[in-house]
């Protein structure tokens, strides 16, 4: 059976798929997890993926050429989170957890955030 083409896409250049302005997070399996994000108040209003093929789930969302989104994968049936096998990037939730996280196209880490050399790092 082939690869669906998001899927393929996503597994070559990482999650989300981007396309123009809008970002597809994918995830792959029987069952979709609830998706938690900036945009939608975390925990307050989890968002269903909706079925793009067999074994396929997507969630798309329009953002700013220069967003940066952090995110996470709930489990519905534990209520635990899942890390997104198809994307590396995590950062630190400061809760004792972590999010995913990812750029739209023209978004760039501030420089306020890079490490100096001669200056202590924060915890």
């Amino acid at each position: 059976m082939p690869t669906h083409p998001m899927l393929a896409l996503a597994r070559t250049l990482g999650n989300p798929v981007l396309g123009g302005d809008v970002a597809t997070l994918i995830w792959e399996g029987e069952t979709a997890p609830l998706l938690i994000d900036d945009l939608h108040k975390w925990d307050d209003a989890p968002q269903t993926m909706l079925r793009a093929g067999a074994e396929l789930w997507s969630f798309s969302m329009p953002l700013p050429a220069d967003a940066y989104l952090e995110y996470a994968f709930i489990d519905p049936q534990t209520g635990e989170r899942v890390p997104d096998p198809l994307n590396p990037n995590r950062v630190k939730n400061g809760a004792n957890g972590y999010n995913n996280y990812f750029y739209m196209p023209q978004g760039r880490p501030s420089p306020l955030a890079r490490p100096q050399k001669g200056v202590a790092q924060g915890k």
